[in-house]
């Protein structure tokens, strides 16, 4: 198992400028949530509790502080901004996400977001915007969700993200529903990295 570089983490956690188009055949295939309602799942702070990428080890080390924050905008875009903290480095990461509600027409929890890289002051670092292919596995709007995200990065590998969100930024708890969602692809909880959300107000992405 390989260890996660500086570089990646940039571009799973916050979706950096280096990757490339999705190609959807690449990904993993995984439950997808229906019925989905975007306008209760948006609008909220989620952050990541655990995470997974496979076949690269993470370590509690390597990543805390991520978070999303989204506003559902007028003209039917929704814009998350995201933020990690990487402690080896002592350097915050942020990147913004452009998704279109008409994604969700059939109301499905599977879409394609537009991200790129941003500084602090949500400059951006890069101007063009790459996509990032999201299925939101499972939730209950209020408390978790299962997201898995797969990202294409410049040597041609495509990587399979799992974040298992909470909208507490410090519970330590796993609704009972997640070890369920994850059996049904051959996952568990405890193949999961745990993320520190506590004192993370530094830095964040106004």
């Amino acid at each position: 198992m390989m260890y996660i570089s500086t570089a990646l983490l940039l571009v799973i956690f916050v979706s950096a400028s280096t990757a490339g188009p999705v190609v959807k055949d690449q990904c993993q295939q995984v439950p997808i949530k229906h019925n989905f309602d975007p306008f209760k799942y948006y609008g909220k702070t989620w952050y990541t509790s655990h995470v997974l990428v496979q076949n690269m080890k993470v370590s509690p080390e390597d990543i805390a502080c991520v978070n999303a924050n989204s506003v559902i905008l007028d003209n039917g875009i929704i814009r998350e901004l995201d933020t990690a903290y990487m402690p080896k480095n002592d350097t915050f990461i942020y990147s913004e996400l452009y998704i279109n509600l008409e994604s969700f027409t059939y109301k499905i929890g599977d879409y394609v977001a537009e991200a790129r890289s941003i500084d602090k002051d949500q400059r951006p670092i890069v101007k063009e915007f790459y996509p990032v292919r999201y299925n939101i596995m499972d939730t209950d709007y209020r408390s978790y969700s299962i997201v898995y995200a797969c990202v294409n990065v410049p040597d041609g590998e495509t990587y399979s993200i799992y974040n298992i969100l909470n909208r507490d930024p410090v519970s330590k708890s796993v609704d009972p529903r997640i070890p369920t969602v994850l059996h049904q692809i051959g996952l568990k909880i405890e193949d999961f990295t745990p993320v520190d959300n506590s004192n993370c107000n530094k830095n964040q992405v106004v």
